[in-house]
């Protein structure tokens, strides 16, 4: 979990730099922290401890981000990447 921050703001100070698509990683153990990863520009996410306590986890995290997404009326999570607007 301590990872996340630092995860988020990586992934969004280098999808600011390269025209490629970023992949975040770090900390991820909710669809509240892919979302983050989404909002700063990640294109991918990816999840490492959390799926090996729990390898039920990344199941549950989708189901949850679908949920969002029909919550928030997103049909595409390419709406939602790269949405995170900081001060610079």
């Amino acid at each position: 979990a301590a990872l996340l921050p630092v995860g988020v703001l990586a992934t969004w100070k280098v999808s600011l730099a390269v025209p490629v698509p970023v992949m975040g990683v770090g900390g991820v153990s909710s669809a509240t922290d892919v979302l983050q990863y989404l909002l700063a520009g990640a294109s991918l996410v990816g999840m490492g401890t959390a799926a090996l306590a729990d390898p039920r986890r990344p199941a549950r995290i989708v189901r949850d981000l679908g949920r969002w997404c029909a919550r928030e009326g997103v049909t595409s999570l390419d709406s939602v990447i790269g949405r995170l607007e900081w001060p610079r």
